[in-house]
């Protein structure tokens, strides 16, 4: 499943981002530990304060990889 822009605070900015980083799905997304996607904003620039709770980011891309859209919603 490759639909970054499903996760609530994931813009085409930050999309852009990642894609750099060769992440360019949910699965890459759900694997990346905090640490590295908090590194990955902070280089571009990207105040994680500024985003929409990027510590659920990776939950939120498992969500979607097992298409468990209630669950993904309910954390959203």
């Amino acid at each position: 499943f490759s639909r970054l822009d499903l996760i609530e605070g994931i813009g085409e900015a930050i999309k852009k981002d990642f894609e750099k980083e060769n992440i360019t799905t949910t699965s890459s997304l759900a694997e990346l530990p905090y640490e590295n996607l908090k590194s990955i904003l902070e280089s571009n620039n990207r105040s994680i304060a500024l985003c929409h709770f990027p510590e659920t980011w990776a939950i939120q891309a498992k969500y979607l990889q097992h298409k468990d859209w209630f669950n993904l919603l309910k954390l959203q």
